[in-house]
């Protein structure tokens, strides 16, 4: 909900990238980012994505992010890690091919 007055097109531009990338990932991992549904731009590529995504938020986000799945990834294998980055770098690692 945030009006910008400059950029306008460059922001469109990673917005369609953003969406491109989500929805021909074969894994999202999303780390520290809260799930705000409001911000569409983040959310509906991840929604309408077929990958299998690895959520790492903390226990508050965790819960955010199955609150948010249950209705827009119903059906889906998503990875829900109840730690913050320095607690599960090591499954994020593996779960990313890294």
């Amino acid at each position: 909900m945030k009006r910008t007055t400059a950029g306008h097109l460059f922001i469109e531009e990673q917005r369609a990238r953003w969406r491109a990338l989500a929805l021909a990932a074969a894994t999202i991992v999303i780390v520290g980012v809260r799930v705000r549904p409001h911000d569409e731009h983040v959310w509906a590529p991840v929604a309408a994505s077929t990958a299998r995504v690895v959520y790492c938020g903390g226990a508050r986000g965790a819960s955010e992010y199955q609150v948010w799945a249950a209705t827009a990834r119903t059906g889906r294998a998503d990875l829900v890690l109840n730690g913050y980055f320095r607690d599960e770098f090591a499954t994020i690692c593996t779960e990313a091919g890294l």
